[in-house]
């Protein structure tokens, strides 16, 4: 499950005021897919921060192309009762919606969304049900 130690190159290291360089090799995991993943996340969430306009409308991200991400996920979930499988039972899809609640809430507290942001609730409403993802919808539909 790429949890294998690698041995990366011997890394040479000079301290301040020391005569002699530090020889230390230095062992690190690989990542996951999934770990990748949230990094990956994360990274997108950080640059939504900062992307953050002072003056002037937000253009960061498209609120149609958000939205365009809800066919997407309700033909999973679709799949998933197709098979017998509760929608809230499987991690998978709620990890999807976490993300998606948490880049939204991100994009929208920092102004980051331009476009029709009504429209872009509603089509987050039509999702699965996911706690995260209600609360968001629900505070940003009483804001506008």
């Amino acid at each position: 499950e790429g949890t294998e130690l690698e041995e990366l190159p011997i890394k040479r290291i000079k301290l301040e005021d020391e005569k002699f360089p530090i020889i230390k090799s230095v062992t690190s995991r690989s990542l996951t897919e999934a770990e990748l993943y949230v990094k990956l996340h994360l990274g997108v969430l950080n640059s939504l921060r900062a992307g953050r306009r002072t003056h002037g409308p937000p253009t960061a991200v498209n609120a149609q192309h958000l939205a365009a991400l809800t066919p997407l996920v309700q033909n999973y979930a679709h799949q998933l009762l197709k098979c017998g499988i509760k929608l809230q039972n499987d991690t998978k899809l709620q990890d999807c919606l976490d993300r998606i609640g948490q880049s939204v809430q991100v994009a929208l507290a920092n102004g980051c969304v331009y476009g029709n942001i009504s429209n872009l609730l509603a089509a987050l409403d039509t999702l699965p049900e996911n706690r995260l993802l209600r609360i968001i919808i629900k505070c940003h539909q009483q804001s506008i």
